[in-house]
C-alpha cells in the first residue's frame, strides 16, 4: 500500500518526507469557496506583493454564488502569472471537454469513478456549472496544463518538503492546502463554514482514503515564481 511505502521512505531516509509550513488564513473566508480560499492561503504564505485578494480570485475562477468552482481557470491564471504548476488528476478532462455532460452519464465514467457503494460522484458535479467546466477543461487541454501520469503521495510530500505547495481534492469536492506531515499524520488547513480550521490533522491512511475517493487522485502542485 502507498501508506506503507511512505512510512518506509520516511524511516529509511531520516524523515525525508517530514515537513511543516505556515499558511495564513485571511478574514472573511466564509464568503468564498474552498478552491479560492486554499489558493489564497498558499499565495499569502509566500508573501508575494500583488497577490490577488479573494474577490479577485473569485473573478479569476468564475465563481458563482451557491455553486462549486472548477479548477481550470485558476490553474491557467497561475501559469500565466509566472507560477510553476503541475495539475495531476485521473479525471479525464479531455473527454469531459469533448463530450460534456454525456461523458458524466456514460458507462465508462461510472466504471472509472463509481462503485456499488460510491455512486454519487456525478451528483457532486451537479453542484457546478457544467458548461463552465467544459470551457475551463478545454483551456487546460489546449495549453497542456494537465498531467496524465499518476503521482504518489510520497512523491507529492517530497516535493512539498522541497519548497512546492500542494492543494489536494478530498472526497471529490473539497480543496485543502497541506501544511505538514510527521510520518503518521497529515496536516492541512480546512476551509469550511465560518472559518478556516488551521493544521487539521488526519491519519495518513485516512487522508489517503479521502484523496483516493472516486478514483480521482487530483492534486495541484504550485512552485513560487521567481
Amino acid at each position: 500500500m502507498e501508506t506503507e511505502k511512505i512510512h518506509n521512505l520516511a524511516e529509511s531516509k531520516e524523515e525525508l518526507l517530514h515537513f511543516k509550513i505556515e499558511l495564513p488564513a485571511r478574514d472573511g473566508v466564509n464568503k468564498h469557496n474552498c478552491l479560492q480560499t486554499s489558493t489564497g492561503m498558499i499565495l499569502d504564505g509566500w508573501k508575494k506583493e500583488g497577490a490577488p485578494d479573494y474577490k479577485e480570485l473569485d473573478k479569476i475562477s468564475h465563481r458563482r454564488e451557491g455553486m462549486g468552482s472548477w479548477p481550470g481557470w485558476l490553474v491557467s491564471w497561475l501559469s500565466d502569472s509566472g507560477y510553476g504548476i503541475d495539475f495531476y488528476s485521473k479525471f479525464d478532462w479531455e473527454k469531459f471537454s469533448e463530450q460534456g455532460e454525456d461523458y458524466l452519464k456514460s458507462e465508462e465514467f461510472r466504471q472509472k469513478h463509481e462503485t456499488e457503494t460510491e455512486r454519487n460522484f456525478a451528483d457532486y458535479l451537479k453542484r457546478h456549472v457544467v458548461e463552465d467546466g467544459i470551457a475551463s477543461a478545454k483551456e487546460m487541454e489546449e495549453r497542456g496544463l494537465i498531467k496524465t501520469a499518476e503521482i504518489t503521495l510520497g512523491e507529492i510530500f517530497e516535493r512539498i518538503k522541497n519548497g512546492e505547495r500542494g492543494m489536494f481534492l478530498l472526497d471529490g469536492d473539497h480543496w485543502v492546502p497541506v501544511t505538514g506531515f510527521d510520518g503518521q499524520k497529515v496536516y492541512y488547513n480546512n476551509p469550511s463554514g465560518e472559518s478556516v480550521e488551521l493544521n487539521r490533522e488526519k491519519e495518513l491512511k485516512d487522508f489517503e482514503k479521502k484523496w483516493n475517493r472516486f478514483n480521482l487522485n487530483t492534486v495541484l502542485l504550485i512552485r513560487n515564481k521567481e
